[in-house]
């Protein structure tokens, strides 16, 4: 019994001491000669051996985690939203979310389908518990409703505010912990580099460790004595930042940290668009055994289309040189004819695709000035000047504002619609408050209050 090189298996074959091993070329069957068996088997058995087969196969899938400082989801929460789908992030950490709690409208706004939110908010004391002001600070990660994730038990910190979650993807497991400074760069104490250290220390004992968000340190200014005491304890657990660019005006002050002895992750900083702080977005791979679940369409490659050869077999059918003179029948020959050159041309293939559910208010228009961005972008990206990038920034501003009118004004109707039918009005109303892993598309707190009443 043999296997070709590309199954990805390794045969052993036991061969008795009185024949000769005859290996074809190019096969993975590997010999246990008379001189190994002392070594490879106890006692010689009559029966023949049970060959066993290993796959050694293994998917390797591509992560994408994004970071951003938003300064409140409340009025951005449909682009933020939006952002999240368009990126695919697999995470999403949002630091400055501005919320309460994991049903605050901001935060279930924010949430697309098939996401589910992992959050910490500031906490309240004294007479801010009964406050309806702004709760500033606080941190929120999106979650793909697919990953196993859970909050891991770390201290309370007083000098930023942290969440760390352990992520299983597959096979793979690592620490993601999510951080958020609030104070100055001028206002650097030793209470907050003792808390770091110990937040170091017990990232340490992971095998995986992230750690993403926004320290305000000014991480470019390698003779800042905050920076370099910062970047010395990084180096002393083995860790490393890899954004390297300006996050917030000319200042780096978001990170994204992992460990130096893995694969480095490709991180992009985007411009800023949804605040005065870049989007980061990373993507690094891991190893997973699953096969994810794709649907399978068929799709004709027009890429490749040869126009000119179709029409010189078109020219030669008997639907050009001799159409039929029935009606029916023309149209007969005209479906054949052209089924059949199609085929010829641009053969149906198997296209695996997997599928992205959309917003509801998302339609043609909010498709068209997303095509319209992303020609800027691309612009952007092929040639990164102050001019490109004023007109990728305008445009997603006018992306932003379209995506949030529409977000309103899809629920507004969808609400009004109900005209005094309670049960109606609940069945709109319960995908709109709930939050968690349900998949559904949320409205922004700025005009909740002004649609229920």
């Amino acid at each position: 019994m043999e296997t070709g090189p590309a199954c990805g298996h390794v045969i052993v074959v036991c061969v008795p001491e009185e024949q000769t091993p005859v290996i074809q070329p190019g096969s993975n069957a590997i010999p246990i000669l008379p001189s190994y068996r002392s070594i490879c088997v106890k006692k010689p058995s009559p029966r023949p051996r049970v060959l066993a087969v290993v796959d050694c196969n293994a998917t390797i899938r591509s992560v994408n985690i994004g970071t951003l400082n938003a300064q409140s989801l409340g009025n951005k929460s449909a682009a933020v939203l939006q952002t999240i789908i368009d990126n695919q992030f697999d995470l999403f950490a949002v630091v400055e979310s501005w919320h309460d709690s994991a049903e605050s409208t901001s935060v279930v706004a924010s949430t697309p389908p098939g996401y589910r939110v992992v959050e910490r908010s500031r906490s309240r004391s004294g007479k801010a518990l009964t406050s309806v002001t702004t709760n500033h600070g606080g941190i929120c990660v999106f979650v793909r409703c697919n990953l196993h994730v859970k909050v891991v038990d770390f201290p309370s910190y007083k000098s930023f505010e942290l969440l760390p979650l352990f992520v299983r993807i597959g096979a793979m497991s690592f620490v993601l912990v999510v951080v958020y400074r609030p104070d100055p760069e001028s206002a650097v104490t030793d209470k907050f580099f003792v808390d770091w250290a110990d937040v170091l220390e017990r990232t340490s004992g992971f095998a995986g460790c992230l750690i993403v968000g926004d320290v305000n340190l000014y991480m470019d200014d390698i003779a800042n004595t905050n920076t370099a005491r910062f970047c010395t304890l990084l180096s002393s657990f083995g860790l490393r930042d890899y954004v390297g660019e300006p996050t917030r005006g000319r200042r780096q002050l978001d990170i994204f940290v992992c460990r130096s002895d893995q694969l480095a992750p490709v991180v992009r900083v985007d411009p800023p668009m949804l605040s005065d702080h870049s989007l980061i977005v990373a993507t690094f791979e891991l190893i997973d055994r699953r096969t994810a679940e794709k649907s399978v369409v068929k799709r004709r490659p027009w890429r490749s289309f040869d126009f000119d050869a179709f029409a010189a077999d078109l020219r030669e059918t008997q639907l050009v040189l001799n159409p039929p003179t029935d009606v029916t029948a023309l149209f007969d020959s005209y479906d054949a004819t052209l089924t059949c050159l199609l085929n010829k041309h641009a053969p149906l293939r198997n296209v695996k695709i997997k599928a992205r559910p959309a917003a509801p208010w998302f339609d043609a228009e909010c498709r068209a000035v997303k095509v319209k961005t992303r020609k800027f972008e691309k612009a952007y990206r092929r040639k990164p000047t102050s001019e490109t990038r004023t007109m990728w920034r305008t445009q997603f501003a006018e992306q932003r504002f379209l995506y949030q009118r529409k977000f309103v004004s899809h629920w507004s109707t969808a609400i009004s619609s109900c005209q005094g039918d309670s049960k109606a009005l609940w069945s709109k109303l319960r995908p709109l408050l709930q939050s968690g892993s349900s998949p559904t598309s949320q409205l922004p707190p700025s005009s909740l209050d002004s649609i229920v009443s």
